[in-house]
């Protein structure tokens, strides 16, 4: 579970990502939406990430995993 992500941008360039939202699937036993990243961005410019919005981490721990900005 740690460091996986459900969006990669890697060498992307004039690129856009707009209106994701996560969710609960149904086959979750638990109330998570991801398990680790929302997106990742890797060697890439140029890039419009826009109207997102990713909740409910199951793996909280270091290295930035789990982290949502105004979420603790």
């Amino acid at each position: 579970m740690h460091d996986s992500k459900a969006i990669t941008f890697v060498n992307a360039r004039n690129s856009w990502l707009d209106n994701v939202n996560s969710y609960k699937p149904s086959s979750n036993t638990g109330d998570y939406h991801l398990l680790s990243y929302g997106v990742t961005i890797m060697q890439s410019r140029s890039l419009t990430i826009q109207n997102m919005h990713f909740q409910k981490p199951q793996y909280k721990g270091e290295g930035g995993n789990g982290y949502a900005p105004g979420q603790r």
